[in-house]
């Protein structure tokens, strides 16, 4: 069996959960054993003799936990860098020393993207651990449109951000890039959804809805509903400070939403923002042009359309769930074999 660790405070509405129910669909469906798992149940765990590998998702949150617990079980690790490990958590000097150890003890470490994995080996020119980059599936949620259930009125133009509540996914940005657009496009309607990780933050969000009409805070989705947003959007907000490549705009691409992201290494990579490649969304750096693009999306509809259709082009090409998945199979062998586990007791 191998176990998919997500820290507890990013169960079940994060990111993370939605990759780590991802992979282990993918790795049951190519006929490996594999179950995500919040952290708290495996630090809680009695009976280990199934177990063969565990993988956790971001090395700060997950890593030291996972690195202890199969080192005492002496059974390999993998470790997946995701949102602020690369960007604050290794950039730090004082938490990077607390995860070098997890990483160069790792008998596998898996990034999203080639740059990624170019700036882990920059910040830990030493690691000698295997590294794969292993591009995440896209793969559309469920759910109808909620354009009805909100109550837009057909010219609306509606902004959606899904994101975890908390302060790296700045959602009170992409209130104020709303509410300015709003002064020009009246039109203009934004809706939030995700897990209430701050409470604070959660309460003004509750607060400021109270006094804009405009704006919806919906809170944690079920995520075989939260399709039905996306549908409902005409754009897909990602205001985050740092990502490592978010599920939310994976998903928008999927279902060919036109994207307004910030300018961060994760978007970048996830839209293809690279020399000669296709525009499947737009970036900003600071609320004025965050403000000028989504005005621009607003009022160009064939624009949109444009870009939701090369979005859903790149998701097809580039985020490939059946690609992922062969990745990982690949990964989870080769450190069962450098551990000396035995492959077919993995698959019974």
């Amino acid at each position: 069996m191998i176990h998919i660790v997500v820290a507890d405070e990013l169960w079940p509405g994060s990111g993370n959960a939605v990759t780590a129910r991802r992979m282990a669909a993918e790795m049951r469906g190519s006929g490996l054993p594999a179950e995500p798992v919040r952290l708290s149940e495996l630090v809680a765990k009695t009976d280990w003799s199934g177990v063969r590998l565990l993988h956790g998702l971001h090395a700060r949150r997950t890593g030291p936990h996972v690195r202890r617990l199969a080192q005492v079980h002496g059974i390999p690790y993998a470790i997946t860098l995701t949102g602020t490990d690369l960007s604050s958590d290794l950039a730090d000097p004082v938490t990077r020393l607390e995860l070098e150890p997890v990483l160069a003890d790792a008998a596998a470490i898996v990034v999203f993207d080639r740059a990624e994995g170019t700036e882990l080996r920059r910040l830990l020119p030493d690691l000698t651990s295997p590294l794969y980059a292993i591009r995440p599936g896209a793969v559309p949620p469920p759910g109808a449109s909620w354009r009805r259930r909100l109550r837009l009125e057909p010219e609306a133009v509606l902004f959606f951000l899904p994101a975890g509540m908390r302060a790296v996914k700045r959602p009170l940005l992409a209130l104020e890039i709303v509410e300015a657009l709003r002064r020009t496009v009246p039109a203009a309607r934004l809706v939030m959804a995700g897990a209430e990780m701050d409470a604070a933050l959660v309460a003004r969000l509750v607060e400021a809805a109270k006094s804009r009409p405009w704006l919806s805070w919906l809170g944690p989705v079920p995520y075989d509903q939260v399709g039905g947003l996306y549908r409902a959007a005409d754009v897909v907000l990602n205001t985050s400070l740092a990502e490592g490549l978010a599920n939310s705009l994976l998903e928008a691409m999927a279902l060919g939403k036109p994207i307004l992201a910030s300018d961060i290494m994760g978007n970048r990579a996830a839209l293809g923002q690279g020399q000669g490649e296709e525009a499947v969304g737009l970036l900003f750096n600071d609320l004025e042009e965050a403000v000028a693009k989504a005005r621009q999306l607003a009022l160009n509809q064939p624009l949109r359309l444009a870009l939701g259709e090369a979005a859903a082009r790149r998701a097809r090409q580039f985020y490939d769930a059946l690609e992922e998945a062969r990745g990982y199979r690949q990964l989870y062998g080769q450190a069962l074999d450098e551990a000396g586990a035995d492959r077919e007791d993995l698959a019974q």
